[in-house]
């Protein structure tokens, strides 16, 4: 399980007004790098569910396969992924 880290959006860090330090970065992209993580798991784990299970939450085989190809950059912009 990944451990739930602040995260702060790259952009907002850089655009700073005060002068940022290298832990802030360091800290802004583990943070986005857990988040990756994180999401590629939960779309690894949606490939894993049957067609009934997927009816359940309301997706069909080919939304599924959409999310599972997604790139790992490519990150939902919902809150509910950035906090647990």
């Amino acid at each position: 399980m990944v451990r739930s880290v602040p995260s702060i959006p790259l952009a907002s860090a850089f655009r700073a007004q005060a002068p940022i330090g290298w832990r802030t970065v360091v800290r802004v992209l583990a943070a986005q790098l857990a988040l990756m993580l994180r999401v590629r798991s939960e779309r690894r784990d949606l490939q894993r569910l049957d067609e009934r299970m997927l009816k359940d939450i309301g997706l069909s085989a080919g939304d599924v396969e959409r999310e599972a190809g997604r790139k790992p950059w490519d990150l939902p912009r919902s809150s509910s992924f950035k906090q647990r």
